[in-house]
């Protein structure tokens, strides 16, 4: 829930009307309510919109303990809260409101920044202490929420959205080499796509009193390293799986309004729905897309799922021409890079979620990542036949990790066709990207893994968090917040001790997770193989999406970026008339990474703005 704001100043200048404009620029992400606060000494100033989900009277940010010497806005959830509030008050904390958020201040009056360790949640916050003049900001263990900073003019920024800071007075630039990382699939964890703007990274925090900031972990993400078997057996792992799922939906589905369901039909998304219904089976809607295309339709199956656990099921009907009109409205949200149109689908899913009067849903992201369901995450042999001699940027990798992961080895493959379209000038300007991603990790821990495993580390550090979360801000561009029962670290903690042959095999993809969820899925749905959501390609015939690629790539905003041989991309957009089905579906993904580019171009660089966004 919500979207937060803080500036905090060295010079004592933090000012409401300075929040006022960050607030403003991410209005979208809360509708009910608006909360702007500053200390006397204009140390620190912060701002709050708030999308109201518990507490739906007493709620609004920013909170205070009871002698109003700290001060928190918090966006997203704290589950379980229940529990630590009974804790508080037993001890003699005095709690103004029933809302999960305020259990925050408390625990940091008695732990400091050890409170963490007793969140469980998807989460980002700032807090301030007034007595030690510190700034106190975090962000969940996987990423969830984001949270965004930056340091300008003896300031500190920092913001649920990158427009929020460039309202506040960031100026907006390219980072050049996080956007080479971007093309290329090998993000780091703590940049964005624009220069001086950085992320708190999942499971970290950071704090400022004025001499600079400190950056820590308080939570690490670790495997058990190069184990082939468990301590336990099969059928005790299916059992704490079990029991972890149930609990973490349970938890989710805790609201003081109704709470739907984002149903595809496949696997992950309809564990969580089936769990939740048996938790609150009263008031709840599954909400699912049908694409107009029949082949990339998956409603019938989220239909069988829908009747087999008895909720509603809303279809959301998504055209070529949707997806077309609103894609520079998802790349303006999401502020990221699209691969294709998932984005935009996403982004219309989530509008009519809103308009049907929902304001949480659960989702299943983070299953496939935990439960390696992703082909690419199959071993490797060492090196993978590559030549590292004749592969600059993959030598590195063999060189740290003594082999190839095949997450690794399969984006550099998918991504040749980007590749070719880059400017050489400006790629030999930038570092190795697999190198720079690296230094990020802790490659000596990474190391002890098994290839799969390894794939899994990577991912999850990386491109999760950057790309796969990115969905937060297009579900938030309506006011809708998604929870993740996947994402949670406790599940994480009984799943991080599975043996790869348990996660993965040659017949099913997520076996162990198909095996403990077969008592609360239909037959077809759990043998049914994976299959990832995505939205027809904008290469298609007579898509209109690739009238927008055709005015985007003669617009001066493509001209304008540093990052493509503009020559090579016309010549490809002019000559896809020419090319077979399957080659035109293969252009699909550069040419929305490029497009995508282009509209955050226009609307965070140049600053042109030709269409209008609200």
């Amino acid at each position: 829930m919500c979207g937060i704001c803080a500036v905090f100043s060295k010079d004592a200048d933090a000012s409401n009307e300075l929040v006022s404009k960050g607030i403003s620029a991410i209005r979208h992400r809360g509708t009910d309510g608006i909360g702007i606060w500053s200390s006397d000494d204009q140390a620190i100033a912060m701002g709050h919109v708030r999308l109201s989900l518990m507490d739906l009277a007493n709620g609004a940010q920013p909170l205070f303990n009871e002698t109003g010497e700290i001060a928190s806005v918090v966006s997203g959830e704290f589950y379980d809260s229940a529990l630590l509030r009974d804790r508080l008050i037993a001890t003699g904390h005095h709690l103004r409101t029933s809302s999960d958020s305020e259990i925050l201040i408390h625990l940091y009056e008695d732990l400091g920044t050890n409170c963490l360790e007793h969140l469980d949640g998807e989460f980002a916050f700032v807090l301030w202490d007034s007595k030690r003049k510190r700034i106190f900001a975090a962000r969940d263990r996987f990423g969830v929420k984001p949270l965004y900073y930056a340091e300008s003019n003896n300031r500190l920024y920092l913001a649920s959205e990158a427009k929020a800071l460039f309202a506040m007075g960031i100026k907006p630039a390219w980072d050049e080499q996080s956007v080479f990382q971007h093309l290329l699939a090998c993000m780091d964890n703590d940049r964005s796509l624009f220069h001086s703007v950085r992320q708190v990274r999942p499971g970290s925090y950071l704090t400022d009193s004025g001499a600079g900031i400190d950056r820590k972990s308080y939570w690490e993400l670790s495997f058990d390293a190069a184990e082939t078997e468990s301590d336990r057996s099969e059928a005790e792992l299916l059992n704490e799986v079990r029991t972890e799922l149930r609990s973490s939906v349970s938890s989710r589905m805790v609201a003081d309004v109704p709470v739907g369901f984002m149903l595809s039909g496949g696997l992950d998304s309809s564990i969580v729905t089936s769990l939740g219904m048996q938790s609150r089976p009263i008031g709840s809607s599954a909400f699912t897309v049908r694409f107009e295309h029949a082949a990339y339709d998956e409603s019938l199956r989220a239909r069988a799922v829908a009747d087999h656990c008895g909720t509603p099921l809303v279809e959301i009907r998504v055209g070529l021409r949707e997806i077309a009109d609103h894609f520079a409205k998802a790349v303006w949200h999401g502020e990221t890079v699209c691969f294709n149109g998932h984005a935009q689908a996403r982004f219309l899913l989530s509008q009519q979620i809103s308009r049907h009067g929902f304001k949480a849903v659960v989702g299943g992201e983070g299953a496939d990542e935990l439960f390696a369901g992703y082909h690419f995450f199959d071993s490797p042999n060492p090196e993978r036949g590559v030549d590292k001699t004749k592969v600059n940027e993959l030598a590195s990798v063999i060189d740290q990790l003594g082999c190839l992961p095949s997450m690794i080895q399969g984006f550099w493959q998918a991504r040749k066709p980007i590749r070719e379209l880059l400017s050489q000038d400006w790629k030999a300007r930038s570092r190795n990207p697999f190198e720079s991603m690296l230094e990020n990790l802790d490659i000596k821990e990474i190391s002890k893994y098994q290839p799969l495993t390894q794939s899994q580390s990577i991912w999850i550090q990386t491109f999760l968090p950057n790309y796969v979360l990115a969905a937060e801000r297009l579900d938030m561009a309506h006011s809708v917040e998604v929870r993740q029962p996947f994402l949670s670290h406790k599940l994480f903690d009984v799943v991080k001790h599975v043996p790869a042959n348990l996660l993965r095999n040659r017949f099913a993809d997520k076996p162990l997770l198909r095996k403990a969820s077969s008592d609360w899925l239909p037959h077809e749905i759990l043998k049914c193989p994976k299959h990832p959501f995505t939205a027809p390609p904008a290469t298609l015939n007579d898509n209109p999406l690739m009238e927008f690629f055709f005015d985007v790539f003669h617009s001066r905003d493509f001209q304008d970026l540093p990052f493509f041989d503009c020559e090579k991309v016309i010549r490809l957009v002019d000559g896809l008339e020419s090319m077979t089905p399957s080659q035109r579906i293969a252009m699909d993904q550069p040419l929305s990474i490029i497009a995508s580019l282009c509209v955050l171009q226009r609307e965070f660089i140049s600053g042109s703005k030709p269409i209008a966004l609200h």
